[in-house]
């Protein structure tokens, strides 16, 4: 068989997700039910006692060798008639075996144990002295050990230099087998299970497969399809052909405790270290595996469930495929207390490779991982009706793709609580932390507790630095912040309904790359509601620049949420809005901004507001917004404004002020909106509540100017400020403009009292 991948092999070209899942989930459909077997032990019989090292069968020669004493148990017959010959057997019998090399000679070929291997055909156990000590060597001319029928454990041996045409160079099973501080090692097989090949259930305990290969097939250290267990155990430095360099075992789980699998190869195929079918690892670690195809630390295919528990799968490589640490499809993969680092994969999913009925992760990381396509930490596909993805105090940092997703590429709905995505890179697409591509209703993201930091895209096209979203997302009490976008949404590009609450969008920039730059902190194509939140600091550069805090195409809901220090090089320091859509602002502060930040002229207004739609605006404090040629908290360059009344605006442009051309702006008569005052407000700070905000200052004109029960002053949602603070302040008194209410209560004490 060849070393290469075949010709057009779907795990060995780098194609995209979506066809990987639906080719790699047809192999499904041949696989065996999953198989599970009790481990019972072997009842006492009789003890056979080695006492020649020499592979010799003579009745007369007054000694029992290793060959002698296994026929022995099997036919429950004395080896010869001699005192120190092989007693009989007794149906679950002991073979005691001291210190020293046992050489096996003769041909391979029967199943007798006449030559050869030792065939077993009755419950054994082997009990060496040591693997150190303890050696049945197989001098390359047949395999070691193999088990016809009935239980065998073996403990304190070293099984070595075993060879066979065929399955299980080291160890062929057929019945239940047992190894306990054992080391296999060196044995070929030129099909399949360079150690082992077994079909019954195997345990491994304190054993050690090393050296081992499969030239022709799966399985350098061991091949099953049955239960498979393995605690205190190494499987290191073997290699097979096709797939599974440490491990193949199909069909039935693998149960890894306290564990390593290490520097295995599958040099033609998938599944460096392990290839199976359901996994559970717990306090194990699969490392710096490699595999020519996909899937370079563990391939787990099949309907079985991937578990692992306080284990690391870390520096393991796909040369040729996605999965550089885990591919699993299509059944539920969860990872709790565990880390996926340091690990490469050629396409997709540098990390985790996840195409099934759901990924859920918790208390775990995912750091350092590079893809050469998408998903550089995590590439998750649902398949079925899955539900959500779910990721609880994760972190994913680090990682690079090569294509978009530098942390996570997920087409897949997700729930992320309590986490962290920070320092990922998508080099040639979007979502330098999170790409979430989904579809239509009930497709949905929600991010609660998650700060989104430092990531970016530096490839064109580059959206989204920190999160691009193409479906509905929440947003709550989060951070995106310090994100950077080679073209627009430096914070977050969405495509669906996008919702931010009690959140914190700062200092993220769109157009690093020198090519457009719109919407530093968020670029979104569809409706966007916006509550307790503060946008600031961020900047939209290159061209044309728009929109340094908020670019939005679609509605736009406002309420109690503040915008300070946002920066667009061209218009709409704060807010750039596009024609035909409307947005609603609600006890609003828009402060600080500027258009024009690159003094470049031309097209640049609107220092707060740039306007192309229907805007309506109440309760709402706009100042010390401007350009670079003047200030200028509002441009209206088409559309309709309305103020609903109670609005402070300091320096509004004469297209957003009331004049005859629009009888609705700022300053109307009756609407009660105070322009050209300073609103005396403070620097944006630490507050109180979840987001910052900008406290009104002793004398401000915008404190206590709505009465109570006027334009939503004391009734849901604006009976409290950004911070949830009461308001008005106190009980049944008059509302402040803007996102802050003023908490201090004057008290009026008579003069009496006062002197």
């Amino acid at each position: 068989m060849s070393k290469h991948c075949p010709k057009n092999s779907v795990l060995c070209s780098p194609v995209r997700p979506l066809l990987i899942v639906a080719l790699l989930a047809s192999l499904v459909v041949a696989l065996p039910s999953l198989k599970v077997a009790a481990d019972v032990g072997i009842a006492a019989g009789t003890t056979i006692t080695v006492n020649i090292t020499g592979d010799t069968v003579d009745p007369n020669d007054d000694r029992c060798s290793l060959r002698e004493a296994i026929s022995a148990a099997n036919s429950n017959s004395a080896s010869g008639a001699l005192p120190r010959e092989c007693p009989a057997g007794s149906g679950n019998d002991t073979v005691v075996l001291p210190s020293g090399t046992y050489y096996l000679v003769g041909l391979a070929g029967d199943d007798g144990n006449v030559s050869g291997d030792l065939d077993i055909n009755s419950n054994i156990a082997i009990q060496g002295a040591g693997s150190d000590t303890t050696i049945i060597d197989g001098g390359h001319n047949d395999r070691v050990l193999h088990v016809l029928s009935g239980r065998v454990d073996v403990s304190g041996v070293a099984i070595r230099n075993g060879k066979i045409a065929g399955n299980g160079g080291g160890i062929y099973n057929d019945g239940v087998l047992a190894l306990a501080n054992c080391v296999l090692h060196h044995n070929t097989a030129t099909g399949h299970g360079g150690g082992i090949y077994s079909n019954g259930p195997t345990t491994l305990t304190g054993t050690t497969l090393r050296d081992n290969e499969a030239t022709g097939g799966s399985g350098g250290g061991y091949f099953g399809s049955n239960l498979l267990t393995v605690a205190d155990s190494m499987i290191r430095d073997n290699t097979a052909l096709v797939a599974g360099g440490g491990v193949r075992n199909l069909g039935a789980m693998t149960l890894l405790t306290n564990s390593t699998v290490r520097e295995n190869k599958a040099n033609g195929g998938v599944g460096g270290g392990l290839f199976c079918g359901g996994l559970t690892m717990t306090d194990s670690a699969v490392v710096t595996n490699t595999a020519s195809s996909a899937a370079g630390g563990i391939f787990a295919l099949g309907i079985g469930a991937v578990t692992l528990t306080n284990s690391t799968v870390n520096g393991n490589k796909a040369n040729a495929g996605p999965g550089g640490g885990i591919l699993a499809v299509p059944g539920t993969v969860t990872l709790t207390n565990s880390s996926v680092n340091g690990n490469t994969a050629s396409t997709d999913g540098g990390g985790i490779f996840a195409v099934g009925m759901g990924l859920t992760m918790n208390d775990s990381h995912v750091d350092d991982n590079t893809a050469g396509g998408y998903g550089g930490g995590i590439l998750a596909v649902s398949v079925g009706p899955s539900g959500p993805n779910h990721f609880k105090n994760v972190t994913i940092s680090g990682n690079t793709a090569g294509n978009g997703g530098g942390g996570m590429y997920s087409a897949a709905a997700f729930t992320m609580e309590n986490g962290t995505v920070s320092g990922n890179e998508a080099k040639g697409g979007h979502g330098g932390g999170v790409y979430a591509s989904g579809g239509g209703p009930p497709w949905l993201v929600e991010m609660r507790g998650v700060t989104v930091n430092n990531n970016k895209t530096t490839g064109a096209p580059g959206d989204g630095g920190g999160i691009f979203c193409s479906g509905p997302l929440t947003v709550q009490d989060s951070t995106v912040t310090g994100n950077t976008a080679s073209t627009n949404g430096g914070g977050i590009m969405s495509f669906g309904t996008l919702t931010v609450e009690d959140s914190t969008i700062k200092d993220n920039t769109a157009g690093s790359g020198g090519g457009t730059g719109i919407g530093g902190g968020i670029m979104s194509f569809a409706s966007l509601s916006v509550n307790g939140s503060n946008i600031s600091g961020n900047e939209a550069g290159g061209a044309p620049g728009d929109g340094g805090g908020i670019f939005i195409l679609g509605n736009l809901g406002l309420t109690n949420s503040t915008l300070n220090g946002n920066k667009a090089d061209r218009s709409g320091g704060g807010i750039y809005q596009g024609a035909g859509v409307n947005a609603t602002l609600n006890n609003v502060t828009i402060a600080n901004n500027t258009a024009d930040y690159d003094a470049s002229g031309g097209i640049d207004d609107g220092g707060g507001i740039y306007q192309l739609g229907t805007v309506t605006v109440k309760n709402s404090l706009i100042a010390n917004n401007k350009t670079s040629a003047s200030d200028n908290d509002c441009f209206r360059a088409g559309g309709t404004l309305t103020s609903q009344g109670y609005n402070l605006v300091e320096m509004p442009d004469a297209t957003c002020e009331f004049n005859a051309a629009c009888l609705s702006c700022f300053g109307h008569p009756g609407s009660n909106d105070v322009t050209s005052e300073d609103p005396k407000l403070a620097a944006l700070a630490d507050n109180g509540g979840p987001t910052w905000t900008q406290a009104l200052q002793s004398g401000s004109p915008a404190v206590d100017k709505i009465p109570d029960g006027t334009n939503g002053c004391g009734t849901s949602p604006l009976d409290v400020d950004q911070r949830g603070l009461p308001r008005p302040r106190p009980t049944g008194g008059d509302c402040d403009m803007g996102a802050y209410e003023d908490q201090s209560v004057s008290i009026y004490m008579p003069a009496v009292l006062r002197q």
